[in-house]
């Protein structure tokens, strides 16, 4: 069963940017600059306003709280680059456990922000008549593809989360960053059974695999905010530098490891996101 603690508890769960005094001046500067010729003050300022109440409904739309799960730890963490995003994660309730998708729309700012609102809608009425990862990824690219630009599409990781005697985790990832797998005395394993990325060709399939988790076992989910490197040095390099700041960790509450690895990211681009990036952590 999901389980809601509320406004405070949602403040928790992720971290969105909140532009202040110089701040946001310096967010809009760029802005300014492009419309200073016909556009007033005051126009620039409703814009303002109105990206400022967009984050607020993009905020109100992600999970009030975790879900409880029994004997299973989890973690998010999630932070824009920009006003809004396009990111988003979410979790529905599902026969014998629970599902729980990360995603990442392509571009920024506002078309990613409508997309990202788009995809979850689709999603939640897909999960409702799906309970197979692939097929409810199926289910969201065809309505996608229905009715994207070509120049749009977006990436996601869609598990299903067994409970009871034996946990198992079902996924399907379309297009997405690898989810890791982290078991103790093993190498890392990468998560990347699925398909290519959803709302781009509408006869995609998807396929899933099912692992068994056992107790110590962590996954990682995670955007490619997060694995971007400073150098470029592409998502392989950026996978495997994630799996070690993971291993540093490891014995940390999954919510620790969560903020922690989205702290370490700012940290590494200089103070401040280049892409947005969520992470989502689960500890057997």
């Amino acid at each position: 069963m999901l389980t809601a603690r509320g406004r405070d508890a949602q403040r928790e769960v992720h971290q969105v940017p909140q532009p202040e005094g110089n701040d946001q001046a310096r967010a809009f500067a760029p802005l300014m600059s492009v419309l200073g010729d016909w556009a007033s003050v005051e126009d620039v300022a409703q814009l303002g306003r109105d990206l400022e109440t967009a984050r607020d409904i993009q905020e109100r739309l992600l999970p009030r709280g975790l879900p409880n799960l029994a004997g299973v730890e989890i973690g998010v963490a999630l932070a824009a680059s920009k006003v809004i995003g396009g990111d988003f994660y979410d979790f529905v309730p599902m026969p014998g456990g629970v599902g729980i998708v990360v995603g990442d729309v392509s571009g920024k700012g506002i078309p990613a922000a409508l997309l990202m609102v788009m995809t979850r809608t689709l999603f939640r009425a897909a999960a409702r008549e799906e309970d197979e990862p692939g097929a409810v990824l199926a289910k969201v690219n065809r309505a996608l593809c229905r009715d994207l630009p070509p120049s749009m599409f977006v990436t996601m990781v869609f598990a299903v989360l067994t409970l009871g005697a034996g946990r198992r985790l079902a996924l399907s990832n379309a297009g997405h960053v690898p989810p890791l797998l982290l078991r103790r005395g093993r190498t890392p394993i990468t998560l990347d059974v699925g398909g290519t990325v959803v709302g781009m060709f509408e006869d995609s399939r998807f396929e899933t695999q099912e692992i068994a988790l056992v107790p110590g076992d962590v996954v990682v989910i995670c955007t490619d905010g997060v694995v971007e490197t400073p150098a470029g040095d592409g998502v392989a390099r950026g996978i495997q530098s994630l799996a070690e700041r993971v291993q540093a960790i490891v014995g940390q509450p999954a919510k620790t490891i969560a903020h922690t690895l989205l702290n370490e990211t700012r940290a590494r681009q200089g103070g401040s996101l280049r892409d947005d990036a969520t992470l989502l952590v689960l500890k057997a």
